[in-house]
Order: C-alpha cells, then sequence, then structure tokens
C-alpha cells in the first residue's frame, strides 16, 4: 500500500492506476506515478541540493509499501498507516485516520520521524488532490470552496504567492478565513497563519485533478 489516502466523497484517485502496482523498476527509472487521493511531501521542493526534496517522485515516502495497522475498533475507529524510512532524507511518515460514531467527519493525523542517528531538518505538506468536476461531468464544480486561517485582512497582503497571479480573483479573506473560491485557475500561495502545530506557513496549491 503506497502512501495515498482517498478520502470518500472529497480527494479523487486517478482511475488509470486504481487498484495497480508497479515493479520497483518502474519507480526507479524517475516516473511519478500520480495516484491522486491525499499523501504527505517534504518541503521544501527542488532539485539544486540536498536540503530540498526533488518530488514529486515515486521514492518510498510518496510510493513506499506501508503498512497498514489497526489503532482502535470500537466507538471510534482509527488505523495508521507506517511508511518505510526515505534514505535521501532520513524521513519517515505515518499518517492515522480515525472515524467516530455519529460523527459525519473523519480526522487525519500524521507523524513525521527523523529515521537517521543525526538531526536533519524538514518541513510537510499535506497535498490532496479533489474532483472539482460539476455533476454532470461537461466542466468544473463553479460551488467548489476551501476555507483556512489567516491573520491578514486582505489577499493583496499575503507574504508568499508562489506561482500564479497575486490578485487571483479566486481568493478573498472574511472573518479572520482565507476563503478560495476555485475558478479553474492554477495557482500556489502561503498564508501566515496560527493555525496548526510548530509552523505559521499554510500551503494552498490550486490545479485541475485530472
Amino acid at each position: 500500500m503506497a502512501g495515498h489516502i482517498c478520502r470518500p466523497l472529497l480527494s479523487i484517485c486517478n482511475p488509470q492506476y486504481k487498484g495497480n502496482s508497479f515493479r520497483r523498476r518502474e519507480k526507479n527509472n524517475g516516473k511519478w506515478f500520480n495516484y491522486g487521493g491525499d499523501k504527505l511531501w517534504p518541503l521544501p521542493e527542488g532539485r539544486q541540493d540536498e536540503q530540498h526534496w526533488a518530488g514529486p517522485a515515486s521514492d518510498p515516502l510518496d510510493d513506499g509499501e506501508y503498512q497498514l495497522m489497526v489503532v482502535s475498533h470500537n466507538s471510534t475507529c482509527a488505523v495508521r498507516l507506517d511508511g518505510p524510512a526515505d534514505p535521501v532524507t532520513g524521513l519517515q511518515y505515518s499518517p492515522q485516520i480515525q472515524h467516530r460514531q455519529r460523527f459525519t467527519a473523519n480526522s487525519f493525523h500524521a507523524v513525521m520521524k527523523n529515521a537517521t542517528g543525526h538531526p536533519i531538518r524538514w518541513s510537510v505538506q499535506s497535498v490532496t488532490q479533489y474532483d472539482t468536476a460539476d455533476s454532470t461531468g461537461s466542466g468544473f464544480n463553479r460551488d467548489f470552496w476551501a476555507f483556512t486561517p489567516s491573520i491578514r485582512r486582505a489577499p493583496t497582503s499575503m507574504d508568499q504567492v508562489r506561482a500564479g497571479l497575486a490578485d487571483d480573483p479566486s481568493f478573498n479573506i472574511a472573518d479572520g478565513l482565507f476563503l478560495l473560491h476555485w475558478q479553474y485557475l492554477e495557482n500556489e500561495i502561503w498564508l501566515d497563519s496560527t493555525a496548526g502545530a510548530g509552523s505559521p506557513w499554510r500551503t494552498i496549491r490550486l490545479a485541475y485533478a485530472y
């Protein structure tokens, strides 16, 4: 089992690869198999030195063999996926999915571990691909929204627009929330936020799923 989780009704798995597995020789040729769904990737990305993750790639973090473990099976059901250690970055991921009875929401918790015997420094991003098509399949869903906390008062004051338009009409901020009304535009932004543990940065990537 690779480190990709398909959340029912939310994320989308690439039908081209659904139910398929690939030989390690094929993965070592440098091809990335975009299974879709939800996955964890290291930051920063890049190929300029060993302090950057040269992904997306079919490496142990993205496409390794994850072991499934049942954590609890009562009023709260939880499973954990323990991934292999990556010799390049020194990282090891263990995402956990939890569902409580009589609740419609699932919770996701991920642990990033230093699998080496020396200090390393990485950040982590959760990347999810959504099905943004409309119900007819003839266009994109014009009612697709996303929200995340932000300490900024206007989209134009965001600290890092990594790709795309700084004045993207998809962006807005209201009542302490960054609002994304997706309009079939590709972009990547870093938001200054106090939400989350440890890091003030939250990354949103906008792109068509398939």
